[in-house]
């Protein structure tokens, strides 16, 4: 988890992930599902979703600004997820 916390703005694979653990990705995924309650997907979006939306509101940043410093690779998969997590589109923080 603290890999994955400090890591998230970047591409993070889960094998790279795996084999910073030294676990095949198999074995990782499912203990860290076990012990977490969700996917290490789940959580980088979690994590980067969260980074975002502070950057829209307590920065000031555009949609874009947000979701490339927080790791979307676009705005189109930016906004999905946000809306998917927060229940509206990240364009209603924005003034």
């Amino acid at each position: 988890m603290d890999y994955i916390n400090s890591h998230f703005k970047e591409p993070l694979p889960i094998a790279n992930i795996a084999k910073e653990c030294g676990m095949s990705e198999y074995h990782f995924y499912r203990l860290f599902k076990a012990v977490f309650g969700l996917s290490p997907h789940q959580l980088i979006i979690n994590n980067r979703l969260t980074l975002a939306k502070h950057l829209i509101v307590k920065q000031h940043a555009s949609m874009s600004e947000a979701a490339l410093q927080s790791g979307f690779i676009d705005i189109h998969s930016f906004s999905k997820s946000f809306k998917r997590k927060f229940g509206s589109p990240p364009s209603t923080l924005v003034s």
